[in-house]
């Protein structure tokens, strides 16, 4: 696949975790949790343009381009595309950090694009190149997959028995009306930790982990045109 292609393939991906990760039911850990994907997501873009980004230089250029003039116009932009704010409970938020995740992706792989260095210089001027109307598209499919993705939960149950396991668990789920799905686990930097394809003929995936050291994690069961859908899970 050529890099370019690639590149919107992982944006894709990670603004459907981070949109996901929007409604986590612990104050600040959704940030933290958006902030992890965001880094693993400059990271997996630089691997895809042939260049090594450590942790420390994706996550110091986060903080430092969201929390600058460009990060606060980005996010005048996204609130000021029409329909965002009106959204119904919580998916108004989760729309906007779906959308913002995407907006950064595109302005790191337009700088990896023209060779440009990762600073909040160089990530003005990509931001500047966004499209408005690009920008309005991508919150508008996001709203439709989080009204689809709130309908077809009950239907798919996914769920995971125990959800604090030692040796092995059992994610369950009905993926009958839809096409095959993937399973994707995260450490709590959502940071991957396995993955599996899942047929849509099964209705239960036994996990059992090698060396995964006591902690919280994050499933993932991934659709396609549904939001991932999102548990908690801890090993003991």
């Amino acid at each position: 696949m050529p890099r370019r292609e690639q590149a919107v393939t992982i944006i894709n991906s990670y603004t459907g975790l981070a949109t996901a990760s929007a409604v986590i039911p612990v104050p600040v850990a959704d940030v933290v949790a958006i902030t992890g994907l965001q880094v693993t997501m400059i990271i997996h873009l630089g691997n895809a343009y042939g260049k090594t980004i450590s942790r420390h230089t994706a996550r110091s250029f986060v903080l430092a381009a969201l929390a600058g003039s460009a990060g606060m116009f980005l996010f005048s932009l996204i609130k000021t595309i029409p329909g965002v704010g009106s959204i119904i409970g919580g998916v108004s938020q989760m729309a906007i950090a779906g959308t913002i995740t995407y907006s950064l992706g595109l302005a790191v792989k337009y700088m990896l694009d023209h060779d440009k260095d990762l600073n909040k210089d160089e990530f003005g001027d990509a931001i500047s190149k966004l499209d408005p109307e690009e920008l309005k598209k991508k919150k508008e499919e996001l709203k439709q997959k989080l009204i689809k993705t709130k309908a077809a939960q009950k239907a798919i149950r996914f769920r995971a028995e125990p959800e604090k396991f030692t040796d092995n668990m059992i994610f369950r789920f009905n993926l009958s009306q839809y096409s095959d799905a993937t399973l994707r686990i995260r450490n709590l930097g959502l940071d991957p930790i396995f993955e599996s394809q899942i047929e849509k003929s099964r209705t239960k995936f036994t996990y059992d982990p090698q060396n995964l050291i006591t902690g919280k994690y994050f499933a993932y069961l991934e659709c396609e045109d549904l939001i991932p859908i999102q548990l908690e899970i801890e090993k003991v």
